[in-house]
């Protein structure tokens, strides 16, 4: 099987202040890349690091300090040509469901394309 069926690049939450980068490979062979994590709204590189995951298991790729306040970190795992990216939000919750859009447009996701952030906001109107 290919490095395209990795399962799952993401985080756990906080242990020891610290994030746990967690890499789930559930093929049958070894795949081995390069994990990158960045803050969108900083640009800041706040883990690089290469893995070897075994057939079917997991692995801990590092650690990444909590963040002190609301941020979206870009995940991209990369391996053999092939790019995986997910997203985490760090920091105090709650978040704020503007500053969430805006980081999904930042890095050129846009979930709610035709729902504007009033639409979302305003009270519905009863025309009854």
């Amino acid at each position: 099987m290919g490095n395209d069926a990795l399962s799952y690049i993401g985080m756990r939450d906080v242990w020891g202040g610290q994030h746990a980068l967690v890499v789930v490979n559930d093929t049958l062979a070894v795949v081995s890349g390069r994990l990158r994590v960045n803050d969108v709204d900083t640009g800041e590189l706040l883990s690089e690091t290469t893995c070897e995951i075994a057939a079917n298991d997991k692995a801990l790729a590092g650690h990444i300090r909590v963040a002190e306040r609301p941020a979206f970190w870009r995940l991209e795992w990369s391996s053999d040509g092939y790019i995986a990216v997910n997203h985490y939000l760090a920091g105090p919750r709650p978040f704020d469901l503007a500053q969430y859009l805006n980081w999904m447009e930042k890095v050129g996701w846009s979930p709610a394309a035709h729902v504007s952030i009033r639409d979302l906001t305003e009270p519905t109107k009863n025309n009854n």
